[in-house]
């Protein structure tokens, strides 16, 4: 194993670095508490005791108790409830109905003499700031557990007891026994945002009127998938901005580590004389590890660009005293070239990329001529053809250090959809020009369901925006995919799932496209991804294992189907008359693809024409005996088949797709 060397700089770990971790030092984290039923307030204990329970309710009752309270057998000498695993993703934004990956799990220790029949139930409970800024007077609410978290009750039913032949069996039995109890809340969830708000969790169980209860003392904060929240969100968390820059985490073999300590140590002081040279350990560091040895944590290691020392990562290669603008275009050109996309860079997405950076260029000054663009550049050290000269502001190195990070991340999220970003007919994901602003100006005069699919400003992640109702602040909705969904799904199946989003804007032609046409359909998908799980089955010689009830639905991505969700955007309003028509008369996709018995051509006919005009998705009244939602306009004979409808796809896109522009 290796040793980590030591960084400088705030260490702000990745969310998917934590997912599937516990959170260490749990015994740390938690706070216990008893509440016996005759006291206002509860006392911070590990656990609670019949003797003492009876001893209190008697006081209360009949004053100074001068002989110790009969024990009764039947209910346990003491009963203790702790956290064993906790999720060290808890403390970091969560996003609404998440499972946590791992699960809280809660151990019930029971220590008793007789014989025990118990009912027991575990719950889990939210707490707000001001329940946890006082612990001991918190009461749980019904209310306010069933509106923000969900499948928070366990209830199991004990029966345990001595060896059977030992005596006597009951409260004076010579001998005291233990018995534990495993509560893991698989399912537990937050189901409702807290507007960033920090919440906790309690863990209770009652006995015999008593209450005890478990805080992590660890928050959280609950988004929305609603882009742009995870910022803020961490920073009410932690009180750290997230766009501070972090270095990277390098891992030296121990062998290789041990080697050098001791002239590490003799390097120090040589160091306090010589305060500008290099220290001979780095030398040798640079020098004897290989490209094997060095690993980057949460980061595929690529070959630095000209002059990079070998071993050393794209964070922490050496930079600029000063990072001038034409730098900062060379870099971003270099870094895109080596994912290998076949989507070259447009102008307006350099001057994007550039913008983020802290370039400041003046108004209507450009960043490189667009044919130059993904092509072959310069090295970023010599500048090149969007060089803007001596004149331009540097870059702000904390702003440029946010940057390199989030670029990075959002090419590795990239390439994990590389299909959808070199597709351009239509585009299935719009260039980082495309911001949250931008996107609401492409979908305000878009009837409802025009969707686009986007980079997000939180680093690796994408946002669906979709026109959900009229205009106005709630018009178009921003639902959030950030690199942790995109370790279970895809991102079409996240685009599939969303009920809401149908037609696709190609935001380079302005055309909108029916969702099915171009990411095919949830069927589709499943029956892809059952065969791939099939063949892994195989491969594996387990066949019968295969599940198609785990793949994609609208639940099991976490969240409900959007269609019942309109309500929390403000967007129960009817549909406009034209878009009304249209779903009412919605035909089957086989209507106009040939499938019927008719004879004659379909093509887009005057009906077509005038829903355009009229703003809504319009329908063609071809011949055929069927109507077709007209995203292409398909003549032929109806017996083509699917060489007429791959046809269809090749066409260009009918005349009511210009009409809604």
């Amino acid at each position: 194993m290796g040793q980590m060397i030591a960084e400088d700089g705030p260490q702000l770990p990745d969310e998917s670095e934590l997912v599937g971790m516990p959170q260490p030092d749990i015994e740390m984290h938690q706070q216990h508490w008893v509440r016996y039923s005759t006291m206002q307030e509860a006392r911070c204990l590990k656990e609670w005791r019949q003797e003492e329970s009876l001893l209190i309710e008697a006081t209360q009752s009949f004053g100074d108790m001068t002989a110790p309270p009969q024990l009764n057998s039947g209910v346990p000498l003491a009963v203790s409830l702790k956290l064993l695993q906790a999720p060290a993703a808890f403390n970091r934004p969560m996003v609404q109905r998440k499972t946590f990956k791992p699960a809280f799990m809660v151990e019930l220790e029971l220590r008793y003499r007789g014989a025990l029949n118990l009912n027991c139930k575990v719950e889990a409970y939210p707490m707000h700031e001001t329940q946890n800024s006082k612990p001991s007077t918190w009461k749980p609410e019904r209310s306010q557990q069933q509106l923000e978290i969900d499948n928070c009750t366990m209830t199991r039913q004990i029966q345990v007891g001595p060896p059977i032949g030992e005596a006597p069996h009951g409260a004076d039995a010579p001998r005291e026994y233990s018995h534990k109890e495993y509560f893991e809340f698989t399912d537990l969830r937050f189901i409702k945002s807290s507007r960033m708000s920090k919440r906790w969790l309690a863990f209770t169980c009652q006995i015999k009127g008593d209450f005890l209860y478990v805080i992590y003392t660890l928050p959280a904060v609950v988004i929305s998938r609603r882009a742009d929240q995870y910022n803020k969100a961490y920073e009410t968390l932690t009180g750290t901005p997230l766009n501070l820059p972090k270095r990277a985490r390098l891992t030296v073999p121990s062998n290789l580590a041990q080697s050098v300590f001791t002239e590490a140590v003799h390097s120090a002081i040589n160091l306090s004389q010589q305060p500008h040279a290099q220290p001979p350990v780095l030398t040798k560091l640079q020098t004897q590890m290989s490209t094997e040895h060095l690993q980057v944590k949460g980061w595929t290691r690529q070959a630095g660009p000209p002059g990079t020392p070998a071993g050393v990562s794209e964070l922490e290669e050496p930079q600029p005293a000063v990072i001038e603008p034409s730098y900062v275009h060379s870099w971003i050109l270099q870094r895109y070239r080596r994912t290998g996309f076949s989507r070259q860079l447009t102008e307006q997405d350099m001057l994007a990329l550039e913008r983020q950076a802290g370039v400041s260029r003046p108004r209507g000054a450009g960043s490189v001529p667009r044919q130059h663009v993904g092509s072959s550049g310069s090295d970023p050290s010599s500048g090149g053809e969007g060089s803007a000269g001596a004149t331009e502001t540097a870059v702000d190195p904390v702003k440029w250090g946010a940057f390199r990070e989030w670029f990075a991340k959002c090419l590795k999220a990239l390439s994990k959809c590389n299909d959808g970003w070199n597709r351009n007919n239509p585009t299935w994901i719009c260039g980082f020009a495309v911001d949250r602003n931008l996107a609401e100006q492409l979908l305000h005069d878009r009837p409802m369901g025009a969707f686009l699919v986007r980079m997000c400003s939180e680093p690796g992640s994408f946002a669906i925006s979709c026109r959900m109702g009229e205009v106005g602040p709630g018009a178009v909705d921003h639902l959030l995919v950030d690199c942790v969904d995109l370790q279970g799904h895809t991102l079409q199946s996240y685009v599939l799932a969303n009920d809401c989003a149908t037609h696709l804007l190609d935001p380079v032609t302005g055309q909108l496209h029916r969702k099915e046409m171009v990411f095919g359909t949830s069927q589709q998908l499943l029956a892809d991804n059952l065969l791939e799980q099939q063949l892994m089955m195989f491969a594996n010689g387990n066949v019968r294992d295969a599940n198609p009830e785990a793949f994609i639905t609208a639940a099991s991505l976490g969240y409900p189907s959007m269609s019942l969700g309109l309500g929390a955007y403000g967007a129960q309003q009817a549909p406009p008359p034209a878009q009304a028509s249209y779903l009412a008369n919605a035909p089957q996709l086989t209507a106009g693809l040939g499938m019927s018995n008719g004879g004659g051509q379909l093509a887009g006919g005057h009906g077509s024409q005038h829903a355009a005009d009229r703003g809504g998705f319009p329908h063609s009244n071809g011949g055929g005996g069927g109507e077709m939602p007209m995203d292409f306009a398909v003549t032929g004979p109806q017996d083509s088949g699917m060489a007429g409808l791959a046809d269809a796809w090749m066409m260009q896109p009918s005349s009511w797709e210009a009409g809604a522009n």
